[in-house]
């Protein structure tokens, strides 16, 4: 399998938490979730392809089925685990480089498959 270079799809990182005794310390706690790729959404603004157009869309469906319910559930149980310590995820659009073009899919529960069709390219 070949991938254009760079980092990978999807980082995680954060805070590491060390235990006291049989619960977590209370320092704070920091997970961030980035995503490098548009895999994951049902449309894509495709950047790469010569096609590229502004304000039209590559219809990314069929690939999105396989691969974003495994990140959604990824998401849940990191959630489930950051409230289980107190904090929760959300969707940082301060961070997020391409929020015009994906806000309608993204959500701190993770990216949505279904929704309005955007304008295509054929």
């Amino acid at each position: 399998m070949f991938r254009a270079e760079g980092p990978p799809p999807v980082r995680v990182w954060g805070t590491a938490l060390a235990l006291d005794s049989d619960t977590w310390a209370t320092e704070e706690v920091n997970l961030y979730v980035a995503l490098s790729s548009d895999i994951w959404f049902p449309y894509v603004k495709g950047y790469s392809c010569p096609e590229f157009d502004e304000d039209r869309y590559f219809d990314n469906t069929q690939l999105a089925a396989r691969h974003t319910p495994r990140l959604n559930a990824f998401l849940r149980d990191v959630n489930a685990l950051m409230e289980s310590v107190g904090s929760k995820l959300e969707v940082d659009e301060e961070e997020s480089n391409y929020m015009d073009d994906y806000a309608r899919w993204l959500s701190s529960d993770g990216i949505r498959l279904v929704g309005d069709k955007p304008n295509l390219i054929a």
